[in-house]
């Protein structure tokens, strides 16, 4: 980034940089350096170009499945026939972020073959799981949700080389992302476990501390320095399993329990920069930011946090994302409207899944807070209460009458 000239001429005279964000440009050696540099341009730029066309499209369509259902659901248009068809499509929707993530593994592709091959893998991992699950689409949810864990952890762990050339994951022409668990995937990472670990509990009625153990180990995927990296997803991913985690063992939430999340961040946090500044040195912007406070005092906090304030007034104004999350807002609020007395039958009979839609939204809030792309998480995030709540309420109609 253009920050990262300045200290790179300074290192160079040997003068080590005062008060600077940026850092200090490495080199790394190849084999057949300039194919690579060109392998690496083609990569990046197919990124950006086709990054905005296929997560508008994506957006849009959510959008519309999510109105249609929600007036299929109102009015009960058409739902005793046509239920089975459109549960599928919406369950296509949460999907689909999965297969963002593999498809580097088939290739660049231009916009139209973009479009065909993720239309083709979606449609194939559902009705996979269609006729896995028997048509159950609690259990096709929890698979969705699992399979999209288990591919976001696996390429966490092993260098997220598919999220480097995702269109949901990084855009370096812009400024999105140069490492670590983006804010896109992060809301998805978030979601996903929340929802497969809640309906795993009301199917299968699990011990809740290997689920306690399971968040621990996402907490740190998203947090540690050489992996995530991802600080608003740090204090996002804490505050939301904290409070599914009380709320999965019973307890209230009080004073006492708001303390004990506070605190967990606060020391999760240090023990993340610890590492980051004395045994790693892997000079993540998270260490950036205390090695601001040091040098420059507590006014780089607040300079922090308008800059995030303002990128998310910005943003908000700016990307389809913000309609997603305003139309899946607006649609829930609708949902506790009508059909009369649903979510509450539902919360009598489903606990836990319940627990999991309000912890969704908890890691919503937070994100939007914390991040300076938090609509983008917020949005990502919420799509997985929005699609299992469609869903469940069209088959609770349908297998009513």
């Amino acid at each position: 980034a253009n920050i990262d000239i300045a200290p790179t001429i300074l290192s160079y005279f040997k003068i080590e940089p005062q008060n600077m964000i940026g850092k200090t440009m490495k080199t790394v050696s190849t084999i057949d350096r300039i194919n690579y540099i060109n392998s690496l341009n083609e990569k990046v730029t197919n990124t950006s170009k086709q990054r905005y066309r296929v997560l508008y499209s994506f957006a849009v369509f959510q959008i519309l499945v999510s109105i249609i259902a929600f007036l299929m659901i109102a009015f009960r248009k058409e739902l005793q026939k046509s239920h089975m068809l459109f549960s599928t499509i919406l369950l296509s929707t949460i999907v689909v972020p999965f297969v963002l993530l593999i498809l580097p593994l088939f290739g660049m592709f231009k916009t139209f073959q973009i479009y065909f091959v993720l239309i083709v893998i979606t449609l194939c991992i559902v009705f996979l799981l269609y006729s896995l699950t028997k048509a159950n689409f609690l259990d096709m949810i929890m698979c969705t949700s699992l399979l999209t864990v288990l591919g976001l952890v696996i390429d966490t762990l092993t260098g997220q080389n598919l999220m480097k050339n995702s269109i949901l994951g990084y855009d370096p022409i812009i400024g999105a992302r140069y490492y670590g668990v983006g804010n896109e995937y992060m809301g998805v990472l978030i979601g996903s476990t929340l929802t497969f670990t809640t309906i795993l509990i009301d199917r299968f009625d699990i011990n809740r501390y290997i689920v306690f153990l399971f968040y621990a180990f996402i907490i740190i995927t998203i947090a540690f320095p050489t992996l995530g990296a991802n600080v608003g997803g740090t204090i996002t991913a804490i505050t939301a399993f904290s409070f599914a985690s009380i709320k999965i063992a019973g307890r209230n939430i009080n004073k006492n329990s708001l303390l004990i999340i506070f605190l967990s961040i606060i020391i999760i946090v240090a023990c993340i920069t610890y590492i980051d500044l004395n045994i790693i040195n892997s000079q993540s912007h998270l260490a950036g930011m205390f090695q601001q406070v040091a040098d420059r005092g507590f006014i780089s906090i607040y300079q922090t946090i308008t800059r995030k304030a303002s990128m998310n007034i910005r943003i908000m104004g700016v990307t389809v994302w913000s309609k997603v999350l305003l139309t899946t807002i607006g649609i829930l609020c609708a949902l506790f409207w009508r059909p009369v007395g649903a979510i509450k039958k539902i919360s009598l009979q489903y606990p836990n899944i319940v627990i999991g839609w309000s912890s969704i939204i908890v890691a919503c809030v937070v994100s939007f807070l914390v991040n300076d792309s938090g609509v983008v998480a917020a949005a990502t995030t919420i799509i997985y209460l929005n699609i299992s709540i469609l869903l469940m309420f069209i088959n609770k109609i349908v297998t009513s009458y």
